[in-house]
Order: C-alpha cells, then structure tokens, then sequence
C-alpha cells in the first residue's frame, strides 16, 4: 500500500544522501513545501516545537549524521 512505498521511498532517499548531496536530494524529493525549499532544513529547534518522533530522533542524532528512516504523524522522514 501506500504506507509501505512511502517508507521504502525513504529509505531508498536515505541510502542515496550516503553519498549524494543531501540539500539536493531534499529539494528534489521532499513532500513537505517549506522544508523542500530549504533543501530539508528545518532550522534551529527547541524541545517542545516539533512532534515527539521528529524531537527524538532529531536529539539523539550525532552532528554531520544522518538517522535511520522514522516515522510520525506526518510520515516517514
């Protein structure tokens, strides 16, 4: 269904940003309108701003890194 291409389209982009350039593969490939502006910069986050999947992971990530495919209300990022 649905779900399950959207999650291995994630997961295949997140492979991809391995070796591609990440602004670029957000720009061309986001379905959200102001972060696929920005390349998939969402800015400077405090706790309590995002939804608790995105702040999770966002604050468990090492600088530079790039997560495994996780999913929220909104989707799979």
């Amino acid at each position: 269904g649905k779900d399950a291409e959207a999650k291995a389209k994630a997961k295949r982009l997140r492979k991809m940003a391995e070796s591609q350039d990440f602004i670029k593969l957000a720009q061309q490939n986001s379905e959200d309108p102001p972060s696929k502006a920005k390349g998939g910069d969402l800015g400077f986050i405090q706790r309590g701003q995002q939804v608790e999947e995105l702040e999770k992971v966002a604050f468990s990530t090492p600088v530079g890194k790039i997560s495994e495919v996780f999913h929220s209300p909104f989707g799979y990022h």
